[in-house]
């Protein structure tokens, strides 16, 4: 069994590798929640896709004539990412709580990435329309402005995705002056560069696309800790949060024949592209 200690580095682990590559997908909306779920449930959402304001005229443009123009999406909790490591009882009583925030840490690194390439595999060629040639310059990063408002996507209210490639280019047009922290290094995160909400790093772009202008609310992501269907199956089981709201569970039990402990964490979640003509593909 971890004790007291132990559990509480290792949720402090994931919570911290969890954070590391989730820092991208904050800047979306979301419908992050540490609520338990079930596979297939779905979210509901809601998207405002409002028409423009006019002139009053009663009857026909006052104060009660509005209609309802908020729908509903429903995001399916139909992704569910498992890692799981093994390790025997001698090894565990030689490292105990390094062990085990150390293995924590390691699960929920995986399950975020995997959580990050399926969320941003979603913006291909099928899915998304709009599209605009990559920036190779600062004149051409900056450009990307004017790309956003041309498309109706409100630039203090979107972020640009950049694979590696890309992303390395805007940083060297850059100095630590302008973007003013470490995120850029630490979390590939760049917030507010050029008026937009954050340019990311994105390694897992789909091939062909560069890079892509998204607006915050054009893809919901829902997440929920899958509880253990049995009580008392695991002797612990247990869920780590990051600040988001996004959460990963972790199991632990033992093989008694082969005396090894079992450490397992899982990831239940879904996404959707909300308002695919929010986003332009960079190609």
């Amino acid at each position: 069994m971890f004790s007291d200690l132990a559990l509480k580095a290792a949720s402090e682990s994931a919570v911290f590798a969890a954070h590391k590559n989730l820092a991208k997908l904050s800047l979306f909306a979301k419908n992050f929640s540490e609520l338990q779920g079930v596979p297939g449930k779905s979210i509901a959402v809601p998207v405002y896709d409002l028409s423009a304001a006019a002139a009053f005229v009663a009857g026909s443009n006052d104060y009660g004539t509005g209609s309802n123009e908020i729908n509903g999406e429903l995001i399916t909790l139909d992704q569910h990412l498992v890692k799981s490591i093994s390790i025997t009882d001698v090894e565990e009583a030689e490292t105990g709580i390094r062990w085990a925030s150390d293995s924590a840490y390691a699960i929920a690194d995986m399950l975020t990435r995997g959580v990050n390439n399926y969320v941003f595999g979603l913006i291909n060629g099928t899915n998304v329309e709009l599209s605009a040639t990559t920036p190779t310059s600062k004149a051409t990063v900056a450009g990307l402005y004017a790309i956003a408002e041309e498309n109706d996507i409100p630039v203090d209210q979107c972020i640009v995705a950049l694979k590696p490639t890309q992303f390395a280019g805007v940083l060297s047009c850059l100095d630590y002056t302008v973007y003013g922290s470490d995120d850029a290094i630490k979390l590939g995160v760049i917030p507010g560069l050029y008026g937009f909400k954050g340019f990311v790093c994105a390694p897992n772009l789909p091939d062909g696309v560069n890079g892509a202008i998204i607006a915050d609310t054009a893809i919901g992501v829902a997440s929920r800790y899958l509880f253990p269907g049995t009580e008392g199956a695991y002797p612990q089981a247990w869920s780590a949060t990051d600040e988001s709201g996004f959460t990963l569970g972790f199991r632990r039990f033992m093989d008694l024949a082969t005396g090894s402990n079992k450490f397992a964490g899982d990831c239940l979640f879904g996404a959707k592209l909300i308002q695919p003509t929010k986003i332009v593909r960079l190609v």
